[in-house]
C-alpha cells in the first residue's frame, strides 16, 4: 500500500495554495502553514490556481476558471508567478507526474497536457467523469496521475483520459493532492482543515494534524517541497578496454535526464575504485571528457560520478573495466667489432625497444654465450644497454642480450650475434 510511511523530518515540507491565494509552505508532520505570498503577489486579486505542477525541478500552476488559461512558473521563495503563454482552455484542474508531464482538466471536462514552454494544451480526451463543484483537484508528482472529486479518489488513464474510481475518502473532502516520501497526500478542507494521507489501494483518507499558521482556509493547490530533482544516468565509456602500460584512456561521461528534457551542467568526477582520478566540467551535449594516464597495470574499475546542479540529481555510471597491460618489448644487439685477436675489447649494445606503449623501459640486460654469463648492464634513458668485454673465448661466439623486463614491460631476447676470435 503506498501512503504508509510517513515524512522524515528533514523533508516534511509541501508548498500549498489555500483560499484566497496565499502561498506557502505546509509542515506535513505538524500541519504548520507558513506563508510566503498573499494574493496580490501571486495572481491578480480574486483569482487563484487550478492546480501545482512540477517538472523540471519548476514550480507550475494555471489560472483557475479563466478564459484562454495562462501557464505559470512560480518562484518558490517569493511566490512571483511568470506568465509563459497561454491556451484556449479554460482550466478547472492541474497537475503533473513523475515523468515530467503537466496535465491539465478543462472546464468541460476533458484532459490536456500542457507544453511547460509555451503553455499550449493539448487535447488527450474526456476524462468521464464530473469535474465540477467546490473540490475537485489533480495530484502533482505521483508516477500515476490521480483525480479527487472531493469524495472519491480516481486515477486517470494519461492515454485516453479515461477516469477509474479508486474509492471514496470515507468522510474527509480533498481539495489538493501532491506525492511526496512515496506518500499521497491531501489537504483535507471538511470536516476540519488538516493535512491527510490517501491510500491509493482503496482510496480511504486518513486525516492527519490539523492545519495552524497564517492561511485563510481551504486548499486549492499542493506540490513537494523540495521541488523534485531532474533524475539523471551517467554512463561511461573508455576509448579503449585493453591497454599496454603507457597508454592514455580517454574517459567519456555523458549525463542524460531520465525524467525531462534539460541539459545537466556542474562536473562529473572519475574513479579508479574508491581513488578520485580527476573532475570534468560537464560540455553543453551532457558529456565530460577525461584522459586518464599511468592507470596501474591489471584490471581498473573505473566509474563516472555527475555531481549534480541546482536542478539535476546526481547520479553514478556501472563499473566499467579497463585492463592494462605490460608492453611488450623487442631486443636487438650489436657488437662492435664482431672479430679480433684474443683480448680484443668487444663492445655490446643492446637496444630494447617497445612495440607499443610509451614508458621507456627500465632494468637489466644479461648478455650470454650459450649459457655462460658474461655480463649485465643496465638499460639507459635511450633504451640502451652496454657491455664491453674482452674475455671472449677463441673461436665462434654465439652472443645473445635477454631483457629481464620491468614493472611495466615484458622481458624479450635478442637474436644471437656471431663474434669471431681468432
Amino acid at each position: 500500500m503506498q501512503g504508509a510511511r510517513a515524512p522524515t523530518s528533514t523533508d516534511s515540507l509541501a508548498y500549498a495554495e489555500t483560499q484566497g491565494g496565499i502561498f506557502g509552505t505546509v509542515d506535513l508532520v505538524t500541519g504548520a502553514f507558513t506563508e510566503i505570498a498573499d494574493n496580490g503577489t501571486m495572481l491578480a486579486s480574486g483569482t487563484s490556481f487550478a492546480g501545482f505542477g512540477v517538472v523540471n525541478a519548476t514550480l507550475y500552476g494555471v489560472n483557475y476558471n479563466q478564459p484562454n488559461g495562462t501557464l505559470y512558473s512560480v518562484n518558490t521563495t517569493t511566490g512571483v508567478p511568470t506568465a509563459i503563454g497561454s491556451s484556449t482552455v479554460t482550466y478547472a484542474l492541474f497537475g503533473s507526474t513523475s515523468s515530467g508531464v503537466l496535465y491539465g482538466v478543462g472546464t468541460g471536462g476533458n484532459l490536456y497536457t500542457v507544453d511547460r514552454a509555451t503553455g499550449v494544451a493539448a487535447l488527450v480526451a474526456p476524462v468521464g467523469t464530473s469535474v465540477g463543484g467546490s473540490w475537485y483537484c489533480l495530484s502533482t508528482g505521483a508516477q500515476s496521475l490521480y483525480l479527487a472529486d472531493g469524495a472519491n479518489l480516481y486515477t486517470i488513464d494519461t492515454g485516453t483520459g479515461a477516469a477509474t474510481l479508486v474509492g471514496a475518502f470515507g468522510g474527509p473532502e480533498i481539495g489538493a493532492m501532491t506525492y511526496e516520501n512515496d506518500v499521497l497526500w491531501g489537504g483535507q478542507n471538511t470536516p476540519t482543515l488538516a493535512v491527510a494521507t490517501l491510500n491509493t489501494s482503496t482510496g480511504a483518507a486518513t486525516t492527519g494534524p490539523a492545519v495552524t499558521g497564517t492561511n485563510s482556509g481551504n486548499w486549492y493547490a499542493m506540490a513537494p517541497d523540495p521541488i523534485p530533482l531532474v533524475q539523471t544516468a551517467t554512463t561511461l565509456t573508455p576509448s579503449k578496454t585493453t591497454a599496454p602500460d603507457g597508454t592514455t584512456i580517454t574517459l567519456t561521461a555523458l549525463v542524460t535526464p531520465t525524467n525531462g528534457t534539460t541539459t545537466p551542467t556542474g562536473k562529473v568526477e572519475f574513479f579508479n575504485g574508491a581513488s578520485e582520478l580527476g573532475k570534468v566540467t560537464v560540455n553543453g551535449t551532457g558529456q565530460g571528457v577525461f584522459k586518464a594516464k599511468d592507470l596501474p597495470l591489471g584490471a581498473n574499475s573505473l566509474t563516472a560520478q555527475y555531481l549534480g546542479d541546482a536542478t539535476h540529481a546526481v547520479s553514478t555510471s556501472a563499473v566499467t573495466t579497463v585492463t592494462i597491460t605490460a608492453d611488450a618489448t623487442q631486443t636487438a644487439l650489436v657488437a662492435s667489432p664482431t672479430s679480433g685477436a684474443p683480448a680484443t675489447p668487444i663492445t655490446l649494445t643492446a637496444t630494447v625497444t617497445l612495440k607499443s606503449g610509451t614508458i621507456p623501459p627500465t632494468g637489466t640486460v644479461t648478455f650470454k654465450e650459450g649459457a655462460k654469463v658474461l655480463g649485465t648492464a643496465t638499460v639507459g634513458v635511450n633504451g640502451e644497454a652496454i657491455l664491453i668485454i674482452s674475455t671472449l673465448k677463441a673461436g665462434t661466439n654465439s652472443v645473445i642480450a635477454d631483457y629481464a623486463g620491468d614493472s611495466s614491460d615484458k622481458a624479450s631476447k635478442s637474436s644471437a650475434v656471431t663474434v669471431t676470435i681468432t
